[in-house]
C-alpha cells in the first residue's frame, strides 16, 4: 500500500486493447475453482451478490480515477486519485472488521460451515470489482478519445 501511495501521482499509459486480459484470466481461474468445488445453492447466491457488490465498487473506483488524453499522440493516461486509493484502504479495513481473524477462528467464534460462504462471496467480489473497474475505465477512455 505504501508503494502505491508513493506512486499515486504518476500517470500510467492505459492500453485499452489489453484491458480484457486480466478479467479473462480471473474469470477462468474463478470458474475453474467453482467447477472443481461447486458451491451449495446458498453459496451461488452469495457469489452473485459478491459479483454485484464488487461490480459497483469497481465502477466507483474507476469513476474516481483521473484520465488524460495526450492531444498529439492520442494516448490515454490514468492516475489513481487519492480518494480512489483511500476507498480501497477503507474496503480493506471494512473487511478486517467484518471478517474475524485467526484469533476469533481459533476461539471458535466463526463456524466452519460459514467459511465457504465467505469465500464464495469474496471470489464474487474480486471478480465483480475487476470486471466493473475495467469496463468503466474502457468506457471512459473511449469517450475521452471520441471527444
Amino acid at each position: 500500500m505504501f508503494r502505491r501511495w508513493r506512486n499515486i501521482d504518476k500517470p500510467v499509459a492505459l492500453r485499452t486493447g489489453r484491458m480484457w486480459i486480466m478479467p479473462a484470466i480471473l474469470t477462468a481461474l474463478i470458474g475453474a475453482m467453482l467447477y472443481a468445488m461447486p458451491p451449495a445453492p446458498m453459496g451461488w447466491g452469495v457469489f452473485v451478490l459478491g459479483v454485484v457488490i464488487g461490480g459497483a465498487v469497481g465502477w466507483q473506483r474507476a469513476r474516481l480515477m483521473r484520465f488524460h488524453l495526450d492531444e498529439e499522440t492520442g494516448a490515454v493516461t490514468v492516475r489513481q486519485s487519492p480518494l480512489a486509493f483511500l476507498f480501497i484502504v477503507a474496503l480493506f479495513l471494512a473487511r478486517r472488521l467484518l471478517i474475524p481473524g485467526r484469533e476469533a477462528q481459533a476461539a471458535g467464534q466463526v463456524a466452519s460451515a460459514g467459511l465457504p460462504l465467505v469465500t464464495d462471496a469474496l471470489l464474487g467480489f474480486a471478480l465483480g470489482m475487476i470486471v466493473g473497474m475495467r469496463i468503466e475505465m474502457w468506457r471512459r477512455a473511449k469517450a475521452l478519445r471520441a471527444a
